[in-house]
């Protein structure tokens, strides 16, 4: 599985971000420019659609269409410009940009009828599934994704689909279903608001099958005085398996501490080695698992 890291723009701020990222997703809504630090990247560029659905803007199809001409050298994949709320003039907008020669993914919604995520499954080689990043709990998404995955599983997809899930920031469903790729803002996000992320330890063995610790680290963090919330204010058996995860990966706390920089290329090699080990030992997605509800 493919995890796309989403959230960086423009030229990455280090030398070491542009060696760790291997998959970025980037949006229309921004219309980066890409250089040669993107050479290596497999890029995922996704329409916006969203962002400016949220702002109450609109994007023109034909600047859409024009952008992917304009940037195909460096784009892997890209998605339809889908029209949040309605499918079928979704569906138009997917045909008016293979009418243009371009060859999009297809996006299914959450609020989409069963009807279109057939077409998807029965059309496509590579489609998104998308409408999960906001405004949902953890336990409706994994509802509407188990029937999802149960029609596509049903239509014969499992084997000769791949499926992009959008915003998928939730480490369960990550491994719950049978994704070929997902996108996630966390490693950009916690690492802003001061935090990196750690593998839990279990007999001196990093598990990335299990949920990680969120841990803030900043020196300006507020929750620098919160018990068990940072660094400084947990017990010392974590922050000893903390040392430990930052020493193997060469960093220090006092780097970590001191910028986000640091704390962002740590989070990456979260996500690139969580990445590698749902591709070695595959999903959760199985008759047991589906009757089983995450807690």
């Amino acid at each position: 599985m493919k995890i796309y890291i989403a959230g960086i723009h423009g030229v990455y701020e280090t030398s070491q971000i542009n060696q760790l990222l291997t998959n970025s997703l980037v949006t229309f809504w921004e219309k980066p420019k890409f250089h040669k630090c993107h050479r290596e990247q497999d890029i995922f560029l996704d329409s916006g659609a969203f962002s400016a659905w949220s702002r109450k803007k609109s994007i023109d199809l034909k600047d859409y269409i024009r952008y992917v001409k304009e940037n195909e050298e460096w784009i892997t994949v890209y998605a339809n410009l889908d029209v949040i709320g309605s499918a079928r003039r979704s569906w138009r907008n997917q045909m008016k940009m293979e009418k243009a020669g371009l060859k999009p993914m297809p996006v299914f919604h959450t609020e989409d009828e069963p009807y279109w995520l057939e077409k998807c499954v029965n059309e496509y080689e590579m489609f998104c599934i998308g409408g999960m990043a906001k405004g949902f709990s953890r336990k409706e998404r994994q509802s509407f994704l188990d029937r999802s995955f149960e029609l596509v599983e049903k239509l014969g997809g499992l084997d000769r689909c791949k499926i992009h899930g959008f915003g998928m920031t939730s480490f369960d469903l990550m491994w719950r279903y049978p994704w070929y790729s997902v996108d996630s803002t966390t490693a950009v996000l916690v690492s802003g608001m001061g935090g990196i992320i750690v593998p839990p330890r279990r007999n001196g063995e990093w598990r990335y099958d299990l949920p990680p610790h969120g841990i803030s680290i900043s020196e300006k963090s507020p929750s620098a005085k919160k018990l068990n919330e940072h660094y400084t204010t947990v017990p010392p058996t974590v922050k000893q398996m903390i040392d430990d995860y930052l020493t193997e990966n060469e960093y220090s706390f006092k780097d970590c501490a001191e910028s986000y920089l640091p704390r962002r290329e740590l989070n990456i090699i979260y996500y690139n080695t969580l990445q590698d080990a749902i591709t070695e030992k595959g999903s959760n997605w199985d008759d047991t698992n589906k009757l089983i509800p995450l807690l």
